[in-house]
């Protein structure tokens, strides 16, 4: 049954004061769900308009940008409606299609970001290996688990499992438990809870490989290579995956942008992590703390609606702030948003084998190099890896 109440200010509030809440929340909705639609569409085109840009990691970029976009289009355009007249001016058809593609919409954002999140840490920490595990397909194969998993989620209250009904402190129809109120709680810890565990973990892990990366650089330096490569480029004739340098009469080499020395390492790496760090921050400080309350709410009625309503406003800026921070901390997408905005060519090297999206190029030529240390790829000599390190290593 749809809820046709005046809001949750009204027994607070005189009539004036509710006139300018309503005018600003629905202002406020229209403007991120705008924002919302317009960023994550141009992050998409850009992925879309650019070959070097068409790697595992950017599909589960264009995977989040999508799930964005559909609470942009589903979710933040009804909750605008409503706030305006203070309840659900829709059928109940509506409310029960936006209530499912909302879930279906924040369930495969936050898969799509956890999957960005192993695939960063699995880059890092198994470079050598990494263009074999992540191929084309399975890629494709975590992409659609990642939305077979949210349609799942988002249909089964469609099923009988639960229901999906207008909540005045929500602004927009919402999952309904029946008893014990166990299918928000099931729906949060599967869709919100569990991705955050295993992105905690991925960032968690990638941390310790910088440490163990700036400890070594500390007491072992890195020379610069003569190459003329740029950072992140692989020689010419090696094959993704192999090595640089493994071949017979041709001299080994590293890819450049290596620094010498513990402080540039670490300055460089820090760097290069921020736009992975920040995107995981906004995350947890816009969308948890909603997922949060969204199990507390259901059972007791904790917190207030005024508190609720601003939750649920502040997740909505989640959906505009990661491709914000993806294209603003990552040259690489600003330089193919300014060739597509100015409808030119932007030429990019097609040799980036190893890019990655967050930009972490220095933070993967070390790894190589430590996993040559540690005997993950069987062809390279020992001659060899004492070139590439610069002092004789005992192995």
């Amino acid at each position: 049954m749809i809820n046709s109440s005046i809001g949750p200010w009204s027994d607070q509030l005189d009539v004036t004061q509710l006139d300018v809440i309503r005018i600003l929340l629905s202002f406020s909705a229209g403007v991120i769900s705008l924002l919302t639609l317009t960023c994550n569409a141009l992050l998409i085109g850009v992925i879309v308009k650019s070959r070097a840009l068409q790697t595992p990691t950017n599909v589960f970029m264009a995977s989040l940008a999508v799930g964005e976009m559909s609470i942009g289009v589903f979710a933040i355009p009804f909750a605008a409606a409503s706030a305006m007249v203070s309840r659900w001016p829709f059928s109940e058809l509506t409310c029960q299609m936006t209530a499912s593609m909302r879930t279906i919409g924040r369930s495969s954002s936050a898969y799509s970001l956890m999957a960005v999140c192993l695939d960063r840490c699995l880059a890092v920490s198994r470079p050598l290996r990494y263009s074999h595990i992540l191929t084309v397909k399975s890629a494709c194969a975590l992409l659609a688990l990642i939305w077979l998993g949210s349609l799942i989620m988002g249909l089964l209250p469609l099923w009988s499992w639960g229901n999906y009904s207008y909540d005045e402190a929500y602004y927009s129809c919402t999952l309904q438990g029946s008893g014990a109120q166990e299918q928000p709680l099931v729906k949060e810890l599967a869709c919100s809870f569990l991705p955050a565990a295993v992105i905690l973990l991925s960032i968690l892990q990638i941390i310790r490989e910088l440490k163990t990366h700036h400890r070594i650089f500390s007491v072992v330096p890195l020379p610069v290579t003569t190459s003329t490569l740029a950072s992140g480029e692989i020689m010419p004739g090696v094959m993704p995956g192999v090595m640089p340098g493994v071949m017979p009469g041709v001299m080994p080499g590293v890819v450049s942008g290596v620094m010498s020395g513990a402080r540039g390492f670490n300055r460089k790496t820090s760097r290069a992590m921020r736009s992975l760090f920040v995107v995981t921050c906004g995350y947890a400080c816009l969308c948890l703390p909603l997922s949060v309350i969204n199990i507390t709410h259901k059972h007791n009625d904790w917190p207030g609606p005024n508190i609720l309503t601003f939750l649920v406003w502040l997740s909505f800026l989640c959906c505009v702030i990661n491709p914000i921070i993806i294209i603003f901390f990552n040259r690489t997408f600003r330089s193919q948003l300014k060739s597509v905005l100015s409808c030119r060519r932007c030429e990019i090297s097609k040799q980036e084998v190893f890019t990655i999206s967050s930009g972490l190029h220095t933070t993967l030529d070390a790894t190589l190099v430590l996993n040559v240390i540690k005997h993950e790829h069987a062809s390279t000599t020992t001659s060899i890896r004492r070139l590439i390190l610069g002092v004789p290593v005992h192995l």
